[in-house]
């Protein structure tokens, strides 16, 4: 599983934050009881932003896992996969590090800030060979426009070092939440061509049969980048 996206505010808001995890193969949607955990510059001061409450049905390869705030769903859109419990705290965002684990194994980890970080950079081999994530992304995790730190990787790549592996978009967020199982059943049932304007308010886009699509986060409601079905 990779850390794919992180994103810590939008127009400098930092109750709007979202993260965006991918599967790097089959299998992975067994995610409960795993969690997504925030530190501070020295590696101190662990906040937990999600204990997965529960698996996801989708297990392809490349397939995403939105986790967003409550004021980010509110104000942006799309509803998340699952809502973050605790926030990245506003101070953790000029350098600090965010992990993906299983207990006490770090399965992921992002950092950023460049040297300001000064806390630990490895983790378990799985997805990195070396187990040494570092260095870090030599940015601030963004929060001032709607623009994210992007893994610019392949879903199926290894870490190699979040310095080289990361960058800030170029534009505004892409984000992708999980759409499988019922829904995506109920979606195949629809006759029909689907018609994939911008249907709704508030930033959600929707076709013509109410299906959430793909999207960038714009200034405008309902104006967004890359409309598109993500089947996993």
């Amino acid at each position: 599983m990779q850390l794919e996206l992180a994103l810590g505010g939008v127009s400098d808001d930092t109750s709007q934050q979202a993260i965006q995890l991918r599967m790097r193969s089959g299998g992975q949607s067994s995610i409960s009881g795993r969690t997504v955990i925030a530190r501070d510059a020295a590696g101190l001061n662990p906040v937990t932003v999600i204990s997965f409450p529960s698996n996801v049905l989708g297990a392809g390869a490349g397939a995403r896992i939105l986790i967003a705030s409550s004021a980010f769903t509110t104000a942006e859109g799309p509803t998340p996969d699952f809502t973050m419990t605790n926030l990245i705290p506003e101070s953790y965002l000029a350098a600090r590090s965010l992990t993906f684990q299983g207990g006490s194994t770090v399965y992921w980890r992002l950092c950023w800030g460049g040297s300001n970080y000064t806390g630990p950079i490895t983790g378990d081999t799985t997805n990195d060979a070396d187990g040494n994530f570092g260095p870090c992304v030599d940015a601030a995790l963004p929060a001032t426009s709607g623009k994210a730190l992007l893994f610019n990787g392949l879903a199926s790549a290894f870490s190699t070092n979040n310095a080289a592996d990361y960058s800030v978009t170029a534009a505004n967020a892409v984000l992708t939440k999980q759409q499988r199982g019922i829904a995506a059943d109920r979606r195949r049932s629809h006759a029909g061509p689907v018609d994939r304007r911008c249907y709704g308010h508030r930033g959600r886009c929707r076709d013509s049969h109410g299906h959430l699509y793909r999207h960038a986060i714009l200034a405008s409601p309902c104006r967004w980048g890359e409309l598109r079905h993500h089947h996993g």
